[in-house]
């Protein structure tokens, strides 16, 4: 740390000691009908005891405030279009983008939607929220002052409605691979662009097995678009197994949730309680996001949910043809009609205001401003951007008793497409996709199409009852770890991409070779596995290759003998990452050149909005593809496959000796690959040194995006994980539910001085967990402090 860091923590972390919010004792609040206890435990989560709904999510509201308000303003403030406000003109093409996609305007109507008794919880939850931060005596986090923003205005059910509008675009996907489509397309021709399309491997796992019935049921884009805030894509890892194959004899629930990694942590641990008489009508532990009620990944009495992205496509490009005497107006089927026009004003720190024009076409809005494709109009048609009750669906997840509730919850979501996985006190095991997924006239929606001629258009969506589900099936087990959701066999088109299967297979073969799982132990070893089949496949494909150089021998030699785990120390681990980059580099970016190339690699196409793309993850089996066929014309451009590979080897073998000197062949993966988690203030140095956690040079970590412990690397920026990782791990026997576990990457409070901020990174890091606190028994022995909120008389 620089000596101006040293001094600079010092200042701030005195400014948030005196921040820190009351955990203990007595307050009176306007607001409340009843007084709420809040116990937090020794990971400072709160399980918060209420009489009703309202009060409780009202004091959840609360603790999120005094914990994450911070945060909670970022993504508000995201999620409307509005931190230009406090960031100035750095944040506005993020501001651009949120307008345009227009999460706050779906906001609205998502709210007309909802029955009264839902508004009532959210406005509670808005009014817990508010009862604190508009307190006279109430001290803003030390990011607000920092950056003069001392009065933050109230909380707005607008916030809340937005965010989870927000939340809904972020967990959708797809998008992206049609525009690295069709800018490929565009460089090589179709044919070439074909030939690295993504595929899936055939030995990889689908979700929906073939034997799985479904009948269950007995009744160059975007770049003024820049920032630090706003991220989309991810990927995740669940398991649920049924009580033959657990030594608990109970059915187990593990989720893994992969995502961007951030400080404060993405998530937050909470457990909810609403007791009456003696009796809980309420009882829900898990995470959910700052700013929005309910639980959103956790367990209830009954049952354990959980979910992992479903990249089923549920989002289109149409290019558009725009009247060149009225550019609002746009052709369909030979007539031109008026795009709904809507006049954005965006408010900007010591500037004057920015006004924004978004043409809406029927398709959706048109999000070409700033693309590298200025001679085409590109409209955006997603389900996420539809109205839905998706808190609505949340609340019958976390009230539900048993699985047909659960169905009836998937039932209320539009978006997003995930894969929501249910394990229950009974035994019963289960997996629904969620969301709506249309049916197109033509097409398969994997590169934009003509939005002129009405060719394409959706025209209906898959029916609920025939959405991709299970429940108990004959394997005794069900894995979704983003890889393909059902054989070829299944009757409508899903999606034209997905993660390659190979942490599917992993976890899948992990599982079967064990008989039996070990509870907690092997869940915990899989869901912190770095086993690379991928790696395998791809090492057996070039260890064919013959050389003299003593090096190159040497460094086969290595692969060859691995046994796939890159782990820290792995030498071998190293190579093989090194030498995986260099071979994608020498076959495209002759091509492609590099822009196009981090594209294809995965990089997304909004630096904020969404910064990494679909087509992420999907170059091993692509390479694997190319390497095996002698004829493949990407290999012949580089000279063969020869050639091919001993450029690869050489330029890994020179990069790694002068970034290692003489200690190349005894270093190990974690020396190249480490986490640092970055704050949003750490844009201006040195504040990284003062807010990050993992500290500038950051900590090793193993694994990489085909690990079941995934931890995937920038392929613009190799090798530190600076992609999506575990956000959340939870374990849940439901047989015994205070045998259950979670961590994630931080720590449960956003206060830099807190003994919370940042206390579980090594434990995560190192594969250690809390206990999901769950009996009154348990809670009272792991109490750090009590609060009490009494009504105001």
């Amino acid at each position: 740390m620089t000596l101006l860091g040293k001094i600079l923590k010092g200042i701030i972390l005195n400014m948030s000691k005196k921040r820190l919010p009351q955990v203990d004792g007595e307050v009176t609040l306007p607001g409340l009908k009843s007084p709420v206890k809040i116990i937090r435990d020794k990971a400072g989560a709160p399980h918060i005891y209420a009489k009703n709904e309202e009060d409780l999510v009202f004091a959840q509201g609360y603790c999120h405030a005094q914990e994450r308000f911070w945060q909670m303003e970022l993504n508000r403030r995201v999620s409307r279009g509005q931190m230009s406000e406090i960031f100035g003109e750095l944040a506005l093409g993020t501001d651009i983008a949120s307008r345009t996609f227009g999460f706050a305007r779906v906001a609205k109507k998502d709210w007309e939607l909802l029955d009264e008794h839902m508004k009532s919880l959210i406005q509670a939850y808005v009014a817990g929220v508010n009862v604190l931060i508009t307190n006279k005596n109430w001290k803003i986090p030390v990011e607000h002052s920092l950056l003069k923003h001392k009065k933050p205005r109230p909380w707005e059910i607008e916030d809340t409605m937005a965010l989870a509008r927000y939340m809904c675009w972020t967990m959708s996907g797809c998008w992206h691979l049609e525009i690295a489509r069709m800018a490929i397309a565009d460089k090589v021709g179709i044919e070439h662009a074909n030939e690295i399309a993504p595929i899936y491997p055939d030995e990889n796992p689908t979700v929906m097995g073939e034997k799985v019935e479904m009948n269950v049921f007995e009744d160059g884009i975007l770049k003024a678009i820049q920032g630090p805030f706003i991220k989309k894509g991810g990927a995740s890892n669940s398991w649920t197994i049924t009580p033959s194959n657990n030594d608990t004899k109970s059915a187990v629930h593990c989720n893994d949730m992969h995502l961007e990694l951030s400080v404060p942590a993405i998530w937050y641990y909470n457990h909810l309680i609403v007791e009456k008489d003696g009796k809980r009508d309420l009882n829900v532990s898990g995470v959910c996001l700052p700013g929005l009620p309910l639980v959103l990944v956790g367990h209830n009495q009954y049952f354990a949910y959980g979910s992992t992205l479903a990249r089923a496509d549920a989002e289109d490009l149409f290019i558009e043809k725009m009247n060149p005497d009225d550019l609002d107006q746009y052709e369909f089927k030979g007539e031109w009609k008026n795009a709904e026009i809507v006049e954005e004003e965006i408010n900007i720190k010591h500037k004057t205001s920015h006004k924004e024009k978004v043409l809406i076409t029927h398709h959706g809005p048109i999000i070409s401003k700033g693309i590298n494709e200025e001679k085409r109009a590109i409209a955006y048609c997603g389900m996420s951007l539809r109205p839905s009750k998706v808190l609505k669906s949340y609340y019958l997840i976390n009230t539900g008793q048993e699985w047909d509730d659960f169905v009836e919850a998937m039932r209320m979501f539009t978006a997003p497409q995930m894969n929501m996985s249910y394990a229950d006190i009974y035994g019963n095991i289960g997996w629904y996709v969620s969301g709506k997924i249309p049916i197109r006239a033509k097409g398969t929606g994997t590169i934009p199409v003509p939005g002129w001629t009405g060719e394409y258009e959706w025209i209906d969506e898959i029916p609920f009852e025939e959405m991709p589900h299970a429940f108990n099936p004959k394997s005794g087990m069900i894995v979704t770890c983003n890889n393909k959701l059902v054989p070829d066999s299944y009757p409508y088109y899903l999606s034209g991409v997905s993660m390659n299967g190979y942490r599917a297979k992993r976890i899948t073969n992990f599982i079967q070779s064990k008989g039996k799982m070990h509870f907690p132990k092997d869940h915990m070893d899989l869901q912190n596995d770095v086993k690379c089949l991928m790696a395998l496949d791809l090492i057996h494909v070039i260890s064919s290759y013959q050389s003299k150089n003593p090096d190159i021998k040497y460094f086969i030699a290595n692969l060859e003998n691995w046994d796939g785990q890159l782990t820290v120390d792995s030498t071998p681990g190293l190579y093989y990452e090194v030498f995986k980059y260099n071979l994608n580099k020498i076959i495209f970016l002759p091509i492609l050149g590099e822009e196009l190339t981090v594209k294809y690699l995965g990089v997304g196409y909004i630096p904020v909005l969404s910064n990494i793309s679909d087509m992420y993850g999907n170059d091993g089996p692509i390479l694997h593809k190319l390497l095996k066929n002698p004829d493949s014309w990407w290999i012949q451009q580089g000279g063969g496959k020869t050639e091919v590979l001993k450029q690869a080897f050489n330029e890994s073998i020179q990069w790694l000796k002068s970034t290692y000197g003489d200690k190349w062949k005894s270093v190990g993966w974690g020396d190249a690959h480490r986490v640092s988690i970055a704050h949003a203030m750490a844009i201006q140095k040195p504040m990284d040194e003062v807010f990050n956690v993992g500290g500038k040079e950051g900590k090793p970590i193993g694994g990489d995006t085909d690990t079941p412990n995934q931890t995937a690397w920038n392929p613009s920026n190799p090798y530190n994980l600076q992609f999506f990782a575990a956000s959340y791990r939870q374990i849940v026997d439901l047989g015994n539910l205070e045998n259950s576990f979670y961590i994630y990457p931080t720590g449960q409070s956003g206060h830099l001085a807190s003994p919370h901020y940042c206390d579980m990174f090594e434990m995560w890091r190192t594969g250690k967990y809390f206990i999901m606190n769950w009996s009154d028994k348990q809670i009272l022995q792991e109490k750090e402090s009590e609060l009490i909120l009494t009504p105001l008389k």
